[in-house]
């Protein structure tokens, strides 16, 4: 369907405009009212409740004041001007993913008729935000939204189920929080969506010791280029009540032999804290050792080793879990309590 323009926004559209202007200062209220435009004369800022298909092969969306209750609100558009044939879909999605404000839930796009009639010529691209009913009943929250593959290594965040997974929640890493980014790396390009399971390694490998969780991309945004896989660090209820404790969990594996931790619960034994040896203590790591692959052999034989290879004295052994063995973990640690003799 090719575009039928408007002359020209109609008067209540501008006074739409004119409250969403006035938006930003306590005092500003609105009353009851709308206006239809044509699709194309949304603008940056604008509010709007319409069932959006892929693409603008609508004619009129429905502009309301910001103020009150919306579906969309428009971020920001960009112009596309470095192709002349027409692009596809995916080709704009890889530039919203690049330009979009990294709110963004949506995109309206050219479609390839009003991309080629020489009447129309549309080349714009509109990144739309999805209030998710959030915009009267918490649009702080909803302007907190985010991409969470936008946010930089540092940054904190809490799940948005209202979301559906599509956003995150940005939060100030001072206050609580569920995950902190840790790091980022892209995995190597094995052309078709290798699966979920494929990014378990890669994680295991290349994340910091403190992770526990990571994003990776899913079909959809492999289409389009994605290959970034995100390493989150896990709270556990600490970013408020213990973070001196928060900083000192770790993996195991990075632990160096001599090291002592203590146990974390709260972790689910994830992870450990990491303390010095000086002071209080639960367990020191007095050997490491590997043992050969092949399929997993379960925790008879890793005790047998245990009993065989661990020097000096020692109470307790770690050993590899079915998954990270399938990742490589050979190794077993061997750990001793502290001498409480008197």
């Amino acid at each position: 369907m090719l575009l039928t323009m408007l002359a020209a926004c109609n008067s209540d559209a501008q006074r739409i405009r004119d409250i969403n202007q006035a938006y930003a200062t306590p005092s500003a209220t609105t009353t009851p009212i709308s206006a239809e435009i044509d699709s194309v004369e949304i603008q940056e800022g604008d509010c709007i409740n319409s069932t959006l298909p892929e693409g603008v092969d609508i004619e009129s969306v429905v502009i309301v004041p910001c103020p009150g209750a919306w579906q969309y609100r428009a971020l920001n558009t960009f112009d596309i001007t470095d192709a002349d044939d027409y692009p596809g879909e995916n080709y704009f999605l890889r530039l919203a993913d690049e330009k979009c404000d990294r709110r963004y839930t949506f995109i309206l796009f050219p479609l390839e008729e009003s991309w080629t009639n020489r009447l129309s010529h549309y080349r714009t691209v509109t990144c739309l935000q999805e209030s998710f009913g959030l915009s009267t009943t918490d649009p702080a929250k909803l302007d907190r939204l985010v991409d969470s593959g936008k946010l930089d290594i540092g940054e904190c965040f809490n799940d948005a189920p209202e979301t559906d997974g599509l956003l995150v929640e940005a939060v100030d890493c001072s206050g609580e929080w569920q995950y902190r980014i840790l790091s980022r790396f892209e995995v190597v390009d094995s052309g078709r969506y290798p699966g979920e399971d494929h990014f378990d390694q890669p994680a295991y490998e290349r994340c910091d010791k403190q992770y526990t969780r990571f994003l990776f991309p899913d079909a959809d945004s492999w289409a389009i280029g994605d290959r970034e896989v995100v390493c989150l660090q896990e709270s556990f209820g600490l970013s408020t009540t213990d973070k001196a404790k928060l900083e000192r969990l770790t993996s195991l594996a990075a632990l160096d032999v001599g090291a002592c931790f203590n146990e974390t619960p709260e972790a689910d034994y994830l992870l450990v804290e990491h303390v010095d040896c000086s002071g209080d203590w639960e367990l020191q790591i007095t050997d490491r050792f590997d043992v050969p692959g092949g399929d997993y052999p379960g925790e008879g034989y890793f005790e047998r080793q245990a009993s065989q290879k661990c020097e000096a004295s020692w109470d307790y052994y770690f050993s590899p879990s079915p998954d990270s063995w399938a990742f490589g973990d050979r190794a077993i640690t061997c750990a001793k309590e502290p001498d409480r003799a008197a």
